[in-house]
């Protein structure tokens, strides 16, 4: 059984533009990005590789199934 892939926070906020999600506000640490269809404000940390919970605590958020965000990937 394998887990969620190991992606950068770029790789996923890169992705997460695709669906419709916009930056709107860049701390040191972390960058946020909203949807205005569906109304959502996600965080993502602005590091390296992200921790399989932490992308999974996205994809969650932002009501993104798993496969559907890697096959935008």
């Amino acid at each position: 059984m394998s887990g969620p892939p190991l992606l950068s926070s770029h790789d996923v906020i890169r992705t997460l533009v695709l669906f419709g999600f916009r930056p709107v506000k860049k701390s040191i640490s972390h960058i946020h990005l909203w949807n205005e269809e569906k109304r959502r404000l996600i965080t993502v940390p602005s590091h390296g590789e992200l921790a399989a919970g932490t992308f999974l605590s996205i994809l969650e958020q932002a009501d993104i199934g798993q496969k559907e965000f890697l096959m935008r990937e």
